[in-house]
């Protein structure tokens, strides 16, 4: 399924894997789960990066799928696209 230009109200990104020293690699390329909402609909993905892929009131299109227990909708981080207010893309899934 897929999202098109929807504004984003909620953004979050939380450390999944066990907290790591400085001097292990710090926390920056473990997985996170980020958590966006959009049109009051909650969906998620994770990622080994901490920084954000969309910030809060941008426009993003994605794809989407339910997972196996159809309780979680998670993204196709490759599909995230936001537009910049000229309505031009900027690909934010590649990172």
């Amino acid at each position: 399924m897929r999202v098109e230009k929807a504004e984003v109200e909620h953004y979050a990104a939380y450390l999944k894997d066990k907290s790591r020293r400085p001097s292990r690699g710090s926390n920056r390329g473990a997985l996170h789960q980020h958590i966006l909402t959009v049109g009051g609909e909650t969906y998620s993905l994770l990622a080994s990066w901490s920084g954000k892929f969309v910030y809060k009131a941008e426009t993003v299109s994605f794809d989407w799928e339910l997972d196996g227990s159809g309780n979680y909708r998670n993204v196709d981080l490759a599909s995230v696209v936001t537009f910049k207010p000229n309505d031009e893309q900027a690909r934010q899934g590649a990172r």
